[in-house]
């Protein structure tokens, strides 16, 4: 296979993304992207009609985009997969690769026959001291859940190549090496990734069960609202004081804090086994991360940097790219 010869396909609970991108040299260029939205939950269904649906949809979409190949790489999603960045002791690849499935028994919560498990060493100190350590990002997939996907692709006359997680595509996507430390907030339908990466590289990562549908769900329970118009609401006014006389906000705040709340762990941890590291700066991502008014509420929380992730920032465009 040619290098750069696939595309990124994202399946998610309420929309499918894709993006293909092609290397000049050193240069990244965007040659094409969009998305198809998909009714809400069957990725997630069991069904094979379920399934040969969310199949059409990529096929759709690919053909729409007009993408050059038929290989493809897609993220699993994190709220159904195991990982962890770990610790260890100084070892090279070899004796890593003989003592990491004795240490993933510790941190997967199930046989490690019913997973996929694969790793990566973050950082491998040059310098060893007596407390050095190693930093391994473990990931564990369920083998039924990258059947499923390896399925619903092939269905839609793909090749996959590949599979990773959320945050790892994320964190390639929107931090670099000259990036201050950074937390990223993926906001998706159903669940919250929250990661943070120094330099590029990915230091901890956690993922909670609270994201847009649970906003959505709290303003069609306070307001009386049917999920549509709820979900319109949420997209339009968000957390914005000064609309609606702020009644919107006053709804959703609490399930936002919750959130925070998650991020605000996530920091403290990280800060805590960081001695003398702080983390400057959060981006928001996911669909989530567009809801209005919460960059200007995550300032007021965090004291910090807060942007709207662009993962089309280290990307030139192509000529037909608005």
């Amino acid at each position: 296979m040619a290098a750069q010869d696939f595309f990124g396909l994202d399946v998610g609970t309420s929309s499918i993304k894709a993006v293909q991108v092609r290397k000049d040299g050193l240069v990244s260029k965007l040659v094409t992207a969009g998305y198809i939205a998909v009714p809400s939950k069957r990725v997630l269904s069991e069904s094979s009609v379920d399934q040969e649906s969310v199949a059409g949809a990529i096929s759709k979409l690919v053909s729409s985009l007009k993408i050059s190949t038929g290989n493809v790489v897609t993220a699993l999603p994190e709220s159904q997969i195991f990982t962890r960045v770990i610790e260890m002791p100084i070892l090279n690849d070899r004796e890593l690769a003989s003592a990491i499935k004795w240490e993933a028994e510790q941190y997967i919560p199930v046989p490690l026959t019913e997973v996929n498990l694969a790793w990566q060493v973050l950082l491998r100190p040059v310098k060893v001291e007596a407390e050095s350590k190693m930093e391994v990002l473990l990931i564990a997939a369920p083998k039924v859940l990258v059947e499923k996907h390896v399925r619903i692709l092939k269905m839609a006359g793909l090749n996959p190549v590949g599979l990773e997680t959320e945050v790892v595509a994320a964190t390639r996507a929107l931090v670099d090496k000259a990036s201050p430390t950074t937390a990223i907030i993926l906001i998706g339908a159903y669940s919250t990734d929250i990661c943070i990466a120094k330099m590029g590289i990915l230091s901890s990562t956690r993922s909670i069960a609270t994201g847009g549908e649970a906003l959505t769900k709290a303003i069609a329970q306070d307001l009386g609202f049917d999920q549509a118009q709820a979900e319109e609401y949420k997209k339009t006014y968000g957390l914005l004081e000064n609309e609606l006389e702020g009644k919107i906000m006053a709804t959703i705040k609490p399930v936002f804090e919750i959130i925070a709340g998650e991020v605000k762990k996530a920091i403290l941890t990280y800060e805590s086994k960081k001695s003398g590291e702080q983390v400057k700066r959060i981006i928001l991502g996911g669909g989530g991360g567009k809801l209005p008014g919460a960059i200007e509420y995550l300032v007021s929380e965090f004291g910090m940097e807060v942007q709207l992730g662009d993962p089309w920032f280290f990307l030139e465009k192509g000529a037909y790219i608005s």
